[in-house]
């Protein structure tokens, strides 16, 4: 019976690319210094990887009470919005005390009370903005934890049967026999914890004797597209293996996912095939950079 390999990581169960974790004081990552100028020494003492706080979310602010019939209140709590809206016109009878002998048909216009209006361009201003600004933070907190939530119910659900892994070193590829590649070359075994007292998601390795176990993956390629398995097993041995004690060492880093694409152009130029490759992909990169996800 033939393996199909999986070839492109959007066939994963779930995805969560880590460029989409939020930069915010919520979520904490030990290997932000990969993509920073200026490495974080606070990002890198986190005992985890990753980790990531339940937000908690506010309600929008009260506004003045004779704002109330002019609001769209289904706008209000939409933070997405540059601001919610106000009605231009509503029934007389909504702004009148005693409304009894009111034509129901009767509409006057936010024109005709201009105190109300600058109350309400004074609430947008002075209080609902802010709100908006912090929310908009918070719902990519909440989108994220939702997201690596999922990842760990299903963890949990499945025990063994479901692997957690974070890849780096995206490599797209495209070859005659390999087809169309987006996996990454390089993987780590990992473990998602929740703490529901503290609402706090953390990521890591597995716990000992496991580990992260760092893996170099090429078996998604054809045979005749791997590089040689002299350079591969020298890859594999002097700099995969000692990732086991520091995953996220940039220059550790830098000699897997550099050798594993100089190893690979160099069986391409040994086989003949670098100039039908080239001319076969108008854009040709092998790694890109230290780009990671989490299946």
């Amino acid at each position: 019976m033939r393996t199909t390999h999986v070839r492109n990581v959007a066939s994963y169960d779930q995805v969560f690319w880590i460029n989409d974790l939020p930069r915010h004081k919520l979520c904490r990552c030990s290997f932000w210094h990969l993509a920073d100028a200026v490495p974080s020494q606070a990002e890198q003492r986190l005992d985890d990887w990753i980790e990531v706080r339940k937000p908690v979310l506010k309600s929008p602010p009260e506004f003045p009470d004779d704002l109330e019939p002019w609001v769209k209140e289904e706008e209000l709590a939409d933070s997405s919005l540059s601001e919610p809206g106000i009605y231009e016109q509503i029934p007389l009878s909504a702004v009148q005390e005693d409304s009894t002998n009111t034509d129901a048909t009767t509409l006057v216009s936010i024109n005709q009370y201009p105190q109300v209006f600058d109350k309400w361009i004074n609430y947008l201003e002075e209080k609902w903005k802010p709100w908006a600004t912090e929310d908009r933070e918070l719902q990519k907190g909440q989108e994220t934890y939702n997201q690596l939530f999922n990842i760990y119910q299903r963890q949990e659900k499945l025990g063994e049967q479901y692997e957690v892994i974070i890849g780096a070193g995206l490599l797209l590829w495209k070859s005659p026999k390999s087809g169309e590649i987006k996996r990454h070359i390089l993987t780590f075994q990992t473990r998602i914890d929740f703490d529901r007292h503290r609402g706090v998601i953390s990521i890591g390795a597995p716990p000992p004797p496991d580990g992260p176990k760092p893996t170099l993956e090429y078996i998604m390629l054809d045979t005749k597209d791997w590089p040689n398995a002299a350079e591969l097993n020298e890859i594999e041995a002097k700099d995969v293996s000692v990732l086991a004690d520091n995953p996220w060492d940039v220059d550790g880093l830098s000699r897997v996912l550099c050798g594993f694409s100089c190893a690979n152009l160099g069986a391409l130029k040994r086989k003949g095939l670098i100039e039908e490759y080239k001319a076969k992909n108008k854009r040709m990169r092998l790694v890109d950079g230290f780009q990671g996800h989490l299946w």
